[in-house]
């Protein structure tokens, strides 16, 4: 990169002005941007990824009459979390694979999905799903590779949420999310899901 600079200062592409040499970070000056332009871009990302959220709470809420609108009086208890899993995959960009495992005896056997093809049966305490169950939490990881006991049914996944699925105290199920992206997930999908579980709980005996 041709560096452009004068007896002015340096140059920024960005506002169109030649500036004096400590209105440049060392990275900023290699890019021909100025720190108040740098810092704007910055401002300007982090205002798009606060929209993004609150339009991704929004969908969640706009979601819960529509997930209860599925399973109200259905008697095809896989039809159902079928079509749930199917209308929240639909619903989010950040959504790589969704779907439940229902818990059966020790272990968890794939249910109703949405994505690529996953495993028929995970244990309990194995991999963020089989964690989710043991601890009868929610579990949010950003980064599945570093997840110790990691089952890469897809190696495209790389961020993860489980959510378990109650009747009573016991897990009988969880909401499996994966997306491509890494920490594509927070406290927003969380609470989202959280309340969808409790909606769905009503489809176990």
């Amino acid at each position: 990169m041709v560096k452009i600079a004068s007896k002015k200062g340096w140059y920024c592409k960005i506002c169109g002005r030649f500036r004096a040499n400590e209105k440049f970070s060392g990275i900023g000056r290699g890019r021909h941007i100025c720190k108040d332009c740098q810092r704007k871009i910055q401002e300007e990302k982090l205002s798009k990824k606060q929209v993004l959220k609150m339009e991704i709470a929004k969908t969640y809420e706009q979601l819960i009459p529509e997930v209860e609108a599925l399973i109200k009086d259905v008697d095809n208890h896989v039809g159902a979390l079928a079509n749930v899993s199917a209308l929240l995959h639909s619903s989010f960009l950040h959504y790589f694979w969704c779907g439940f495992y229902i818990v059966s005896g020790d272990k968890l056997e794939l249910g109703p999905f949405q994505g690529d093809v996953a495993c028929y049966t995970i244990k309990k305490g194995r991999g963020v799903c089989g964690k989710a169950w043991e601890e009868k939490q929610t579990i949010v990881f950003p980064n599945v590779l570093q997840f110790p006991g990691h089952i890469a049914c897809s190696s495209k996944s790389r961020s993860e949420i489980v959510v378990p699925v109650f009747k009573g105290d016991d897990v009988v199920a969880v909401i499996d999310v994966d997306s491509k992206g890494y920490s594509a997930f927070d406290d927003i999908d969380k609470a989202g899901l959280e309340k969808i579980a409790k909606i769905i709980s009503q489809l176990f005996e």
